[in-house]
């Protein structure tokens, strides 16, 4: 008689996997709050620069944001030329600004020579260099301008030769009454002291001061009258320039 079959025994070892519905849930840290006052402030204090502003470009056009990027690289280029040439004193600068001593020289004058000297290359520092020799030269000339107009008056008939004498005389004489010693030392300055068109000018009023009319008082006896009132009716004008 056959042996009933037995059931099958279980190995003890296999692992059996866990029923997903009966194993504990995994803890899971919800996300940091965001700080949105501490982002707003962070975006508030990044630096701005000015010249950097981002060109918007529609997507679809790439050629365009091309030509764009093309021209703000250009410009950024010229600027720094420019400023390139304003920081090198060697270089040809856009316009002149030129001084003699601590005075600017006339903006006309310098507008006028401006082309002139852009055109030959010139720096801003020979520029200046330019104005100061100029200067120079034109008070060098101040010395032989005076000498020369007073070869002039001596050999004039009426003021020199034999009557340079006289004509120095009164042309001291009405310088003294009619003009103050800061007036005779701008003619100086200037070259004009010995100016023969100055020189008969004032011999002539020196000539007329000479000139002084006789009157007769109450008493009948000849009154001399002063050069000023024989002049200008009145002695103001003398008696302001020899206080002056």
């Amino acid at each position: 008689m056959a042996e009933p079959t037995k059931p099958p025994v279980e190995n003890s070892s296999k692992t059996v996997a866990p029923d997903p519905a009966s194993a504990p849930a995994t803890k899971v840290d919800p996300a940091p709050p965001v700080d949105v006052k501490a982002v707003a402030d962070k975006a508030i204090a990044a630096p701005v620069v000015a010249d950097e502003k981002p060109v918007v470009v529609p997507a679809d056009k790439a050629g365009d944001k091309v030509v764009a990027d093309k021209a703000i690289a250009d410009k950024a280029a010229a600027d720094k030329i420019a400023a390139d040439k304003v920081a090198d004193p060697d270089a040809v600068p856009e316009s002149y600004a030129l001084k003699i001593g601590e005075q600017e020289v006339n903006p006309a004058i310098v507008a006028a020579i401006t082309p002139i000297l852009k055109q030959a290359g010139v720096s801003a520092k020979n520029a200046q260099a330019l104005a100061e020799a100029y200067e120079q030269a034109q008070q060098a000339l101040i010395p032989m301008m005076i000498e020369a107009d007073l070869a002039a008056v001596k050999a004039d008939p009426e003021l020199g030769g034999l009557k340079f004498v006289r004509t120095e005389r009164r042309i001291t004489d009405a310088l003294r009454q009619f003009t103050t010693q800061k007036e005779r030392d701008a003619l100086t300055a200037m070259g004009l002291v010995n100016n023969p068109t100055l020189v008969r000018m004032f011999h002539r009023i020196g000539a007329a001061m000479e000139e002084a009319p006789q009157t007769e008082d109450s008493s009948g006896r000849a009154e001399k009258l002063p050069s000023s009132k024989k002049l200008y009716g009145g002695g103001d004008l003398v008696k302001n320039a020899r206080t002056n």
